[in-house]
C-alpha cells in the first residue's frame, strides 16, 4: 500500500512561505522608493545599512512567524501521518491502534490482545500500547530549528540579490525603470526557491515520521514506491518496488524516501 502524502498541507505550508516572501519584497520596494538612495551622494554606504535594516527586520522572529507557523504545520503533518499509519495497521493487521499518545493510563485499545509481546509474537510487530512516541517533541524540535535556519536564508539571499542588481545597475548607469525591472525578476527567483522549501521540508517531515513509526511497531524495511509521474528523477525511478531497510539508507538516492530534495 503506497503511503498517502499531506498535498493540503504541503500546499498550505507553500502560501505561508510566499505570504513571507512578498512581504519581504514589498517592504524592501516601500524603502528603497522611500529613502532615494540613488539620488544622494553617499548612496553607496546607505544602501548597505538598508539592506542590513532590511534583513534584521525580515530575520526576526516576530516579523516571519506572523506569515510562518513550522511548529503548528508539523503537528498537522504528525497528525495526517498518524491516522495514514493507523489506516495501514489496521487494514494489515486487523489492530485499531490508538491515535498518538492518546491513551489513558490503565486502558488498552487491543481487545483480547493485551501486551506488546502478545502482539508481536501474533503478528511479527510491537506495539507501545499507550503511544507515547517519546521522539517525537525532539523530532519536531529539530524540524522547527531547521527551518527556522530556512527561512531565514530567503530575505539573505533574496536581499543580497538586490543590493547587488542596485551596485551593478548604477555601474552600467541604469535608468530606476531598468532597476527596477531586475529588482522584480530577483523576487520571482526568490518566490521558487520559497516553493521549494516548503515541499521540501513536508516531504521531509513526513518520511521522518513514518520512518520512526513504524520502527516503533517494530517494522525494519519498506518497499520504495515512486509517484509515477514525469517528475521522478532516474534514480528513485530505479528504486521503485525495491525492499529498503531502515537501517541503511540506499546508496545514490540521497536519503530514504522523502527526504531527499523534492522526493
Amino acid at each position: 500500500m503506497k503511503n498517502p502524502y499531506p498535498y493540503g498541507l504541503e500546499r498550505q505550508y507553500m502560501r505561508e512561505f510566499l505570504a513571507y516572501n512578498r512581504a519581504i519584497h514589498a517592504e524592501t520596494v516601500r524603502r528603497l522608493n522611500e529613502q532615494q538612495l540613488l539620488r544622494m551622494d553617499s548612496w553607496s554606504d546607505d544602501l548597505t545599512m538598508l539592506m542590513t535594516l532590511l534583513y534584521e527586520w525580515a530575520a526576526s522572529p516576530s516579523v516571519y512567524t506572523r506569515y510562518i507557523k513550522s511548529a503548528d504545520m508539523y503537528s498537522l503533518v504528525s497528525t495526517f501521518n498518524d491516522k495514514q499509519w493507523r489506516i495501514q495497521v489496521k487494514a494489515g493487521t486487523g489492530i485499531a491502534l490508538p491515535p498518538s499518545g492518546q491513551i489513558p493510563l490503565g486502558m488498552t485499545p487491543y481487545g483480547n490482545i493485551s501486551t506488546p509481546n502478545e502482539i508481536r509474537a501474533r503478528f511479527g510487530i510491537g506495539v507501545d500500547p499507550y503511544r507515547g512516541e517519546p521522539w517525537l517533541v525532539p523530532l519536531r524540535d529539530n524540524w522547527v530549528a531547521e527551518n527556522t535556519r530556512l527561512i531565514k536564508t530567503i530575505p539573505e539571499r533574496y536581499l543580497g540579490d538586490v543590493e547587488g542588481v542596485i551596485r551593478r545597475g548604477v555601474s552600467q548607469g541604469l535608468s530606476s525603470k531598468d532597476l527596477a525591472k531586475q529588482i522584480q525578476e530577483r523576487f520571482k527567483v526568490s518566490e521558487s526557491r520559497a516553493k521549494l522549501i516548503a515541499t521540501d521540508q513536508i516531504g521531509k517531515a513526513n518520511s521522518q515520521l513514518t520512518e520512526y513509526r513504524q520502527k516503533d511497531l517494530g517494522v525494519s524495511a519498506y518497499t520504495w514506491m515512486d509517484s509515477d509521474d514525469a517528475r521522478v528523477r532516474p534514480t528513485h525511478a530505479a528504486m521503485d518496488g525495491k525492499k529498503v531497510e531502515w537501517a541503511g539508507p540506499p546508496a545514490g538516492a540521497g536519503g530514504h524516501a522523502g527526504q531527499a530534495i523534492r522526493c
